[in-house]
């Protein structure tokens, strides 16, 4: 093993002295002294105290090589020397306190090399790491090589804080402690030091990198409640903010995506608040712009969630009522005719769009009415030519009133 020959670490030839083996073969002293002469004489080596073999050479000098060996073996060496050194002590090639030495060697140089090692070495480490804990006895614990390699991980984790990487180190690392803490091998402690770390970056990262990281995430953050606990608080204070322009459908792309890796659960306080941010768009913005909200991630959560629908029925019909009353109301007091023409096609794309995601349900006593109303705005803002053309601008207001009279979208 290693390169060292059976020489450098004598093999035992007889009992050790004071057995009554050795008693029957040497009956008196001065045959004793004439059986290791001529031992000696044949095969160049004397009898230490304990029964071996040693050369002429002093063993101290074959230990010393080795110990040269093992203060300069690498990562990949370790498990070979722990191996040697065990069967050293197996065989009984070298005396009790030679063994004491090299153990305390390797030992101490595993603790070196584990105090450089990289991540992508962390598999043999562990290998390492492993076949010291199994020998704890033998190599005087683990403790040393242990703590080692728990410092350096726990110093990969902070090096990589505000590196693009960060998040792949981390739960490269999460994943190596968890496994070696069920395995024992390392302490508790460490994986509440990486589960830190992992905590400090959901606090701080966006939730659109949350959301582009959720699949690498998810199983990591299902092994860790309070993992679990961050992005629900974080989502929960997202949900209580205003949502500008062109913020709402992000957010709601964010909340499909996180549910399906189950990292959220949109449950009844989060649904509750995202319909009433949605309600209070639906009231205020202007129709162009709502046109533009109610597309996409809009209609997908609509029809995942028929409770979310349910509860913009209401707020979505009666704004659809509204804005054509008002539209009407403003040709009645000669405004600007082109400008009511484009809020009228503004209106009937948020009326087919709504009316998709099932959220227009007009009371038949109002479907009159509101139709009554829209032909009213088309004979006032389009001209009998742009009326009667095929392709015209008026097709999006005839979906518009199938969709009022509950009518299919397919015949337009």
């Amino acid at each position: 093993m290693l390169g060292i020959s059976e020489s450098s670490a004598l093999a035992p030839l007889n009992p050790p002295s004071g057995s009554p083996a050795s008693r029957e073969s040497t009956p008196c002293k001065s045959q004793h002294r004439a059986h290791t002469s001529g031992l000696a004489k044949r095969n160049g080596c004397l009898f230490n105290a304990q029964g071996f073999r040693k050369p002429k050479s002093s063993g101290t000098l074959r230990i010393a090589t080795l110990l040269g060996r093992i203060s300069s073996m690498t990562l990949a060496e370790v498990p070979h020397f722990v191996q040697h050194v065990t069967w050293l002590k197996a065989e009984r090639l070298v005396a009790h306190s030679d063994i004491v030495l090299l153990s305390h060697a390797v030992r101490q140089r595993t603790g070196e090399v584990f105090g450089l090692v990289s991540l992508q070495a962390i598999d043999s480490a562990k290998t390492a790491l492993s076949l010291l804990t199994d020998r704890r006895q033998m190599f005087g614990g683990d403790c040393t090589p242990r703590r080692a390699f728990e410092t350096r991980i726990g110093y990969i984790a902070y090096r990589s804080e505000g590196k693009d990487e960060e998040l792949d180190v981390l739960i490269q690392c999460y994943v190596h402690v968890a496994e070696m803490q069920r395995r024992c091998l390392v302490s508790p402690d460490l994986r509440v030091i990486i589960t830190s770390r992992l905590l400090h970056w959901l606090e701080f990262a966006s939730l659109v990198q949350i959301r582009q990281q959720a699949s690498s995430l998810r199983g990591v953050v299902l092994e860790e409640i309070s993992l679990v606990e961050k992005i629900r608080v974080r989502v929960h204070q997202r949900a209580f903010q205003n949502f500008g322009n062109g913020q709402l459908q992000p957010f709601i792309r964010l909340l499909i995506d996180l549910e399906s890796q189950n990292l959220v659960t949109l449950d009844g306080g989060l649904e509750e608040t995202l319909v009433q941010q949605i309600r209070r768009k639906v009231d205020h913005l202007v129709i162009e712009k709502l046109s533009a909200e109610i597309e996409g991630e809009f209609l997908e959560l609509c029809r995942r969630r028929d409770s979310v629908r349910v509860g913009l029925v209401s707020c979505v019909s009666w704004r659809v009522e509204q804005e054509i009353i008002s539209i009407l109301a403003s040709l009645n007091r000669s405004e600007d005719p082109n400008r009511r023409k484009q809020d009228l096609l503004e209106w009937g794309k948020f009326v087919s769009r709504a009316g998709e995601a099932g959220l227009v349900n007009i009371n038949p006593a109002r479907q009159e009415m509101i139709v009554d109303a829209l032909h009213d705005c088309t004979v006032r803002c389009f001209d009998s030519k742009e009326r009667s053309s095929p392709k015209n601008i008026l097709r999006e207001l005839q979906r518009a009133e199938l969709v009022i009279r509950k009518r299919n979208l397919d015949c337009v």
